[in-house]
């Protein structure tokens, strides 16, 4: 899937997109949160991205020029339950829509596959993820400390539901 939208084209990704992947989530998160981050988001990413299955998984990128301009990656949890571990947008990029249609697509890639609880989460001090996911229907089910660095963080649990098709055998 490409589709170009003011220079960025949106692509889901499989197993080729794992590395170049982490490698963005490393740098956004150490320069977005400071160098405390980075460990923890070393870890987060080579975690997602280890247990990634391109048969199970989504792995969606936005690029400009060849180059990352924002990630979601989306992990299957059970049978109709879905993740969305990173949703990450590259600061000079921000406010731009990258991000909204990300999620968009992820929502809309999740309900295709019949995913219909989606879980996510995110800093409380991110600059735009918690909007983000409160404008697209996700509620906040939790908050829990998430050590980082010699501090802990606040993390923003959020779920949304998804309707089942009226032509599924779910409604």
């Amino acid at each position: 899937m490409s589709l170009p939208d003011r220079g960025v084209v949106y692509r889901s990704r499989g197993a080729d997109g794992l590395a170049p992947t982490r490698d963005f989530v490393e740098r956004v998160v150490s320069r977005d949160y400071g160098p405390g981050a980075s460990e923890f988001a070393r870890a987060e990413a080579a975690s997602s991205t280890a247990a990634f299955d391109p048969e199970r998984d989504i792995l969606l990128t936005a690029e400009r020029e060849e180059r990352l301009a924002g990630v979601l990656i989306i992990t299957r949890v059970d049978p109709g339950a879905a993740r969305f571990n990173w949703l990450i947008v590259d600061g000079a990029e921000r406010n731009g829509g990258i991000g909204r249609e990300l999620l968009f697509r992820g929502i809309d890639m999740c309900r295709e596959r019949r995913l219909f609880v989606l879980r996510a989460r995110s800093f409380a001090s991110s600059p735009a993820g918690p909007h983000l996911y409160w404008l697209y229907g996700f509620r906040v089910v939790d908050l829990i400390p998430v050590a980082v660095g010699e501090g802990t963080r606040e993390s923003i649990l959020f779920e949304k539901r998804l309707d089942p098709p009226a032509d599924s055998p779910e409604t």
